[in-house]
């Protein structure tokens, strides 16, 4: 509970305690991540368990002296709202709860559970009053004073020297003393003078009875407690109530509590430790990792060589089969060559002896049964390099990623026997595409056509033209004929060289053609062998693709389990240094 200054009572050191109890709670939800045996993160729970330890204060006094008025101001709650009724012959030990349950202990003794924040960091004994019931004196002195870090002795400035409190002091034993501090309430009562002879009176009165003088604190806890809850002149109540001081040594005695230090500092020590191992197990997964990063990229590397290499020694099958057809096509292209002459088309003038007719499926038949062996072959080649490359892949994952592959990643003998049936279809599909693409019969035949029609036409105008220029000799019109016989020669002329031009057009269009076909079955072949050798090598680098996947995750949780570990090392060497600094202000 803050006080009306903003600070707690013990607020330096249960900050620090909570903050270590923080890093402890993140060190154990890392460790797991971080390689540690659960024997680990059950020591930080009780480690944790082992600073969470309330404080015990123990308030003891006279009937009516004001002990419930200084708890309630101490800790700004009222504690008789929880429905205690104070009694002179019950000791009520205060702990915090979710909601108020009494639980008798003893015939004298209650534990009571309070939903009030403070009860978290301090548990409270209210005593009876020292001039009630004996025997509960005896209780409060062996049960909870050796095992209190407070114990606070209130007495009225109306009648400091009752002796009951004095005479229940002589019971506790002298090492149990230096808990013991004296609060002298209700001073508003007296004058300063008064108090201050008071003051005096019983320092005196301590080195008599006890040889040694007691901390003492005048204070007026209903000024401190209207200071918390009344909003007119806060300030000024709470200087004038004398808790400023009383609280300041309540902290002092909170934060030098060398016991509670001590487990702070072994947590500390223990928690160290165990980070450093850690921080240690978890740059040496990064190595690992970082190893099999570097041995999955020369994995990737080779398989990506390998697989260049399976088709780079195809590379002679696709150029033999692209000569095959580069052969077959060329003794097309000469045949057809002949029949796209000029004395092909005259000799066909009468009737068509030319045909093209078959040409393109003699072309693949000459292609096909040469090849189909071949790729047959080639298949087997695939084959028994794809087996060596399983075989690879199998040893360097067992051996350098510690990753088990999987039965199948070598296909079986009817896979091949697909296979092969498979790579023989493509290539007679990509055969027939490449040739009857070519269309020579249908670029052809009308060309024969057209050739016989010009050739027949050449032919008669030039007769046509020779026998008129003869009729006209005869007839004494020797020039007119030697004119007509002129330009019938020369129309047909003409028209045999127009025959003559398409007859080589189309001869270079079916050359061109056959040459652009050679080319393009070369770069089908090349893209076909290509996808499918690539094809079975993916079908067989797709188990590297978890591994990769797994390094990548990997990377990014040891990286930032890394930086969480070195978080947690910042934050314990600074609660180290603060406890430090704490232990020397106890030590000063």
């Amino acid at each position: 509970m803050e006080t009306s200054q903003g600070r707690m009572i013990g607020q330096d050191f249960l900050g620090l305690r909570n903050r270590l109890e923080q890093a402890l709670d993140s060190l154990a939800q890392l460790a797991p991540d971080a390689g540690a045996k659960d024997e680990h993160v059950t020591m930080l729970d009780n480690l944790v368990k082992s600073l969470d330890e309330p404080f015990v204060f123990v308030v003891v006094g006279e009937v009516n002296v004001g002990k419930s008025t200084l708890l309630n101001a101490l800790f700004g709650a009222d504690l008789s709202s929880t429905g205690v009724i104070p009694t002179t012959d019950r000791i009520f030990f205060y702990k915090h709860g979710p909601k108020v349950k009494r639980v008798p202990i003893t015939r004298t003794l209650e534990e009571v559970f309070v939903p009030v924040e403070f009860l978290k960091d301090f548990h409270v004994v209210d005593t009876p009053g020292t001039n009630s019931v004996a025997k509960e004196h005896q209780e409060i002195t062996e049960r909870f004073i050796p095992a209190s870090d407070l114990v606070l002795f209130v007495f009225s400035a109306i009648n400091p020297w009752g002796a009951s409190a004095w005479q229940f002091l002589e019971r506790v034993h002298k090492d149990w003393m230096r808990h013991v501090i004296f609060v002298l309430g209700q001073c508003d009562l007296r004058t300063a003078e008064e108090v201050s002879s008071i003051l005096d009176y019983m320092k005196q009165l301590s080195r008599q009875r006890f040889g040694r003088e007691f901390p003492v604190f005048p204070v007026s806890a209903k000024s401190a407690y209207l200071s918390r809850s009344s909003g007119l002149d806060r300030d000024r109540l709470y200087l004038s109530s004398g808790f400023p001081q009383l609280e300041a040594h309540i902290s002092k005695t909170i934060g030098g509590n060398a016991q509670r230090a001590g487990k702070m500092a072994h947590a500390l020590k223990l928690a160290r430790e165990l980070l450093v191992a850690l921080q240690s197990t978890a740059t040496g997964r990064i190595a690992s990792r970082e190893e099999k990063s570097r041995l999955l990229g020369e994995l990737e590397a080779e398989f990506a060589a390998i697989e260049e290499r399976s088709h780079s020694k195809l590379t002679g099958t696709i150029d033999a089969s692209s000569t095959d057809f580069g052969r077959a096509a060329g003794e097309v292209a000469g045949r057809v060559q002949k029949m796209l002459s000029l004395p092909a088309a005259y000799g066909s003038m009468l009737k068509e002896k030319r045909s093209v007719k078959g040409l393109e499926r003699e072309v693949l038949d000459q292609v096909w049964e040469p090849n189909a062996s071949r790729w047959v072959q080639a298949s087997k080649i695939i084959e028994d390099d794809v087996g060596a490359a399983a075989d690879h892949l199998s040893g360097q994952f067992g051996a350098g990623l510690k990753v088990q592959v999987r039965e199948e990643l070598r296909p079986d003998a009817s896979f091949w026997e697909t296979h092969r049936h498979r790579l023989r279809q493509h290539l007679e599909d990509m055969l027939h595409r490449v040739v009857y693409h070519l269309g020579v019969e249908k670029e052809v035949a009308p060309v024969f056509a057209r050739s016989r029609k010009l050739a027949r036409n050449s032919v008669v105008i030039m007769l046509v033209a020779l026998m008129g220029g003869i009729a006209l000799v005869t007839q004494g019109l020797g020039v007119y004929g030697a004119v007509l016989a002129g330009v019938g020669l020369l129309s047909g002329g003409g028209l045999a060289l127009a025959c003559h031009r398409l007859l080589r057009t189309a001869s270079q269009v079916v050359d061109q053609r056959l040459k652009e076909a050679e080319k393009s079955l070369h770069d089908a072949l090349e893209g076909e062998i290509r996808q499918e050798v690539r094809d079975l090598y993916a079908g067989m680098a797709s188990i590297l693709q978890p591994t990769r996947e797994r390094l990548a995750e990997q990377k990014k949780r040891h990286h930032t389990l890394q930086e969480q570990l070195a978080d947690l090392d910042v934050t314990l060497r600074t609660i180290e240094t603060e406890l430090d600094k704490l232990s020397s202000q106890r030590a000063g």
